[in-house]
């Protein structure tokens, strides 16, 4: 329950302040900070769960999918 308030937090915030942003900034300067920041928020979760290796196929398909986002972004821009 914690982590699916957390991920729409951060889904939320990263809506509104992603569009604007790039409304000052490039795109692509506005999709590298985002995603920094994702590294920074996400890090310390990673150090203290441990990785379930059973959950590896959706590991994959997010990483997957982020990138997938990603891209599509940048194209649209």
């Amino acid at each position: 329950m914690r982590r699916a308030l957390l991920a729409s937090v951060f889904f939320g915030l990263s809506d509104f302040l992603g569009g604007t942003l790039s409304r000052k900034l490039p795109m692509l300067t506005v999709l590298f900070l985002s995603q920094i920041v994702a590294v920074i928020s996400l890090t310390p979760q990673t150090i203290i769960d441990p990785f379930d290796f059973a959950a590896t196929s959706s590991i994959v398909w997010g990483v997957a999918l982020v990138l997938a986002g990603v891209a599509t972004i940048a194209a649209t821009s």
